[in-house]
This record gives C-alpha cells, sequence and structure tokens, in this order.
C-alpha cells in the first residue's frame, strides 16, 4: 500500500496539464491514502480513536480536488462586463453636468475599477479559501489524534488561535492584502500550522518516544505543505502531503 500510494502520487506530478487525467491520479491517490491509513490501524489490531482520528483527516482533502482558483477566473471573465459598462455611463451621464464632462472623463475608469473590485471580491480573490479550509478541518483532527499520545489539554488549540492572529496581522502589514477573502483564507491557514504546532509541542511535553517524534515529524512537513500550497505553488508541492501521512501512518505500524 505503501508503494501503490507513492506511484500513484507520483503520477499526478505529470499530468498538470491534463486536467481529466490530473483529478483521476488525484483522486486515486487520497483513496489509495485513505486505505493505507485503514490497513496500518488494522496491523495490529489497533482500530481505536487515535488511528479513526487520522484516517478522517485525510477526508477533507479531497474537497482541495476542486479547482477553485480556475473556476472563479471563468466566472469572472464570464461576467456581462458590457452591460455593466452601458449601464454605468449612463448613470454617470446623469449625475454631472455640462462643465464637469471634462473633469468627470478622467476619474471615470478609477471609478468603474473600484466599484466592479468592491462588488465581485469573492470573485477577485485567489482562489485558496476551499483548499486552505480543507487543511484546517485535516489539522483539527489530527489535533484531536494528539490527545491520545499526548497531553490530554486544549492549550494547543489557544496556541494556534494566537500564531494565527499573529501571523495574519503580521502578514497584512508587510503585504497589504486587500481582498477579505484573501484574509480569511491566510487566517484559515495559519490557524491550521497553530493548531499543528501546538499539539505538537504538547506531544513532545508528554513523552519523546519514536511515536511522538514521528507524530510531530508528519504534522510539521503538514504545515509546509500548506506553505507550499500557498505561496510557492509547484507541481511537486502535492508530496510533501502524503509524505507527512507516510509519518503518521508509520505511527500506527511501529
Amino acid at each position: 500500500m505503501f508503494v501503490a500510494t507513492a506511484i500513484l502520487a507520483g503520477c499526478v506530478c505529470f499530468f498538470r496539464k491534463n486536467k481529466t487525467l490530473l483529478f483521476l491520479f488525484q483522486t486515486l491517490a487520497l483513496a489509495s491514502l485513505v486505505c493505507l491509513a485503514i490497513v496500518g490501524a488494522n496491523y495490529h489490531n489497533n482500530f481505536a480513536g487515535y488511528s479513526i482520528f487520522i484516517i478522517i483527516a485525510i477526508i477533507p482533502q479531497f474537497l482541495s480536488l476542486f479547482n477553485l482558483k480556475e473556476y472563479l477566473k471563468i466566472k469572472k471573465e464570464s461576467l456581462p462586463q458590457t452591460e455593466d459598462n452601458l449601464s454605468e455611463t449612463k448613470e454617470i451621464k446623469e449625475e454631472v453636468t455640462d462643465e464637469e464632462v471634462i473633469n468627470e472623463e478622467e476619474t471615470v475608469p478609477q471609478q468603474k475599477d473600484k466599484k466592479r473590485q468592491s462588488k465581485h471580491l469573492f470573485l477577485n480573490s485567489d482562489g485558496t479559501l476551499l483548499q486552505n479550509s480543507a487543511f484546517l478541518l485535516t489539522s483539527i483532527c489530527l489535533a484531536f489524534s494528539a490527545l491520545y499520545i499526548g497531553m490530554e489539554t486544549f492549550y494547543g488549540f489557544l496556541i494556534g488561535l494566537a500564531l494565527a492572529c499573529a501571523l495574519t496581522l503580521l502578514l497584512l502589514i508587510l503585504k497589504k492584502i486587500k481582498n477579505p477573502f484573501d484574509t480569511l483564507s491566510l487566517f484559515i491557514m495559519f490557524l491550521g500550522i497553530g493548531i499543528l504546532f501546538g499539539q505538537m509541542l504538547t506531544a513532545l511535553l508528554y513523552a519523546t518516544n519514536i511515536t511522538n517524534i514521528l507524530f510531530c515529524i508528519g504534522c510539521l512537513v503538514l504545515s509546509g505543505y500548506a506553505c507550499l500550497e500557498n505561496f510557492l505553488k509547484s507541481r511537486f508541492d502535492h508530496l510533501a502531503l502524503f509524505l507527512a501521512f507516510f509519518c503518521l501512518v508509520a505511527t500506527m505500524i511501529i
């Protein structure tokens, strides 16, 4: 199962231009990863809460198969721009006087751009909201699984919330992101990363055995995967996701 899942994940790298084959191999790779986790949970007849949460953590990744960025691009291109331009021009002509026509014509393009951007904020976003939401759900499931091998405390979630607020505010200061949906998407991603880091800390404070170390490595690689998907975006980013879950499944079979 490890080999089969790795092969399917590797095939995804070579079908980026063919959307049909890309979707097929992405689906097969994630389905194979679920089967791998189930087999790993049954390897020592240890199908308990820890294993169940790891299996459930894979399920939200099926949401990321939907290419929201491409969908928003198509919807944006299909907007009836001609009718909007005609109606806006008509309204402008009714409001201005003959003396203000010359000055108003210089500001019309800016007004139209601002109005269109405010009207279609979601269409102008970068399309990562669904993907980061799936990552957050995965992180929450892994956080609950960490309660079985680490300290039974929810301080890890509070650490995640504090880290998400700090990083989002810092990124807003540095990059000056204006679209609220992009800001929400980044906050969700940082919240997922913060929750993982918080639970890694509680797991290592409880014990430093091989199981907890592998779990922390898996969470760390998964956090790296989220950053790669949002900031670098290459054809090999998804391999980090599978590597992370390979480490998590390994904790069930050692």
